[in-house]
């Protein structure tokens, strides 16, 4: 490997890193995707917006991040993701993620009668139940 120069610069958390090999004349990024979370988080953005969980027993769980996929890494972590039938993203580059939070909570809490799993309502000044 002549005038071959082997450097990187990396991001990570504790389950992914992407980095960037520099090999000669040509630079690669590189990803090293061990994700092992369970199929639907996996497909999660990592991207700011609201997330909708909902599990095998009926019940939902309405949550907000500044990046989704990192926060389903967390809820592995604490074990939130067993028994998940299905999640739903919502990605929303501007704006208030608490209303958006609040109005899924509603939609699904006030108007459907569904039982949420959060302890807390997301934000009393947009609720309407």
């Amino acid at each position: 490997m002549e005038n071959c120069r082997i450097g990187w610069s990396s991001t990570s958390t504790s389950a992914t890193h992407t980095y960037v090999v520099f090999a000669g004349d040509a630079d690669s990024l590189v990803h090293n995707a061990s994700c092992n979370l369970a199929s639907q988080a996996r497909k999660a953005p990592r991207k700011r917006g609201v997330y909708v969980i909902k599990y095998k027993n009926g019940s939902y769980y309405v949550g907000k991040s500044k990046n989704m996929h990192r926060r389903m890494h967390r809820h592995a972590a604490k074990g939130k993701l067993s028994n998940v039938k299905s999640i739903r993203y919502h990605e929303r580059s501007k704006g208030s993620l608490r209303k958006l939070e609040q109005g899924l909570y509603n939609r699904y809490k006030c108007y459907g009668g569904a039982t949420l799993t959060n302890k807390i309502r997301p934000s009393r000044r947009y609720a309407h139940c």
